[in-house]
């Protein structure tokens, strides 16, 4: 049975996600994103680390909006629907403005993760500044690595 997203955290500070297993979920598994009613409230300081996610309809690991201070670690991804790990400005589709780098996704670390097979790119970033990818093990992903 798939579920929807199985881990949300909209506009919440200090979070940590750390050695879970997710698996069949319909969108994606792990979503983090700035506040949906006030764009002004950003996520800071979260750690996504030693996770394992499996078959998701969506991104396995999405980080969407005003995130920063966040460190994706350890975490094992495969078969995702569209994006292993996803860092993105949109928030509810719409892209945050980015130019004066006051807003989303920034001061991310991507580290030492394994992505293998995703419908998509294994890793995408879009709209992010300071934005670090070391050490990532990416393979079998049907368009692109990041």
């Amino acid at each position: 049975p798939y579920k929807e997203v199985t881990v949300n955290a909209f506009g919440a500070d200090n979070i940590v996600i750390e050695e879970n297993n997710f698996s069949n979920a319909n969108m994606s598994a792990i979503y983090v994103s700035d506040s949906h009613s006030n764009r002004k409230d950003s996520t800071v300081n979260a750690v996504i680390k030693n996770n394992t996610v499996s078959n998701t309809g969506k991104d396995a690991i999405g980080i969407y909006g005003n995130i920063y201070n966040a460190i994706i670690e350890g975490n094992k991804v495969s078969n995702s629907g569209e994006y292993g790990i996803m860092l993105s400005c949109l928030t509810d589709g719409n892209p945050v403005r980015v130019d004066a780098e006051t807003e989303g996704p920034h001061n991310i670390i991507v580290r030492n993760n394994e992505v293998t097979g995703s419908h998509d790119c294994a890793m995408y970033c879009l709209g992010t500044y300071k934005v670090y990818i070391t050490g990532n093990t990416l393979h079998d992903s049907k368009v692109l690595g990041v």
